[in-house]
């Protein structure tokens, strides 16, 4: 079996996150921010395009391009890293008083690296 290539499996990712996402919130108007990124800028359109022929009801969704620096982009960072730090069980009192408080607004979460799945009733995040 060959082994995915990082590429392979960011592509995956978009993928996944992205389909549960925007069906869930399909009754939305939703702009999806990816991160500027010169290795995975050619395939942004094309995760877009797959995603919006197979995710009925997403048609008000847009997407755009966003540099480092974009305020939506440094709040998901903040929040991935607190919880990087609570699921290493390496947090300091003050990640995981973020954590707890983020908690609360988390619908799924989703390690790629493990296939670790949290969310819902049977996996709660908190």
């Amino acid at each position: 079996m060959r082994k995915l290539s990082t590429t392979d499996l960011i592509v995956a990712m978009y993928g996944t996150l992205l389909s549960s996402v925007l069906a869930r919130y399909r009754d939305y108007k939703l702009t999806v921010v990816f991160e500027q990124n010169s290795t995975m800028d050619p395939l942004y359109g094309k995760i877009w395009s797959v995603l919006q022929n197979t995710i009925p009801g997403i048609g008000s969704a847009t997407a755009l391009r966003g540099t480092k620096s974009a305020p939506c982009l440094a709040a998901t960072d903040y929040v991935l890293g607190v919880t990087r730090a609570h699921l290493l069980e390496g947090a300091s009192d003050f990640q995981e008083g973020r954590f707890v408080a983020l908690g609360r607004s988390y619908a799924y979460l989703i390690d790629f690296d493990d296939d670790r799945h949290l969310g819902g009733r049977k996996h709660p995040i908190l």
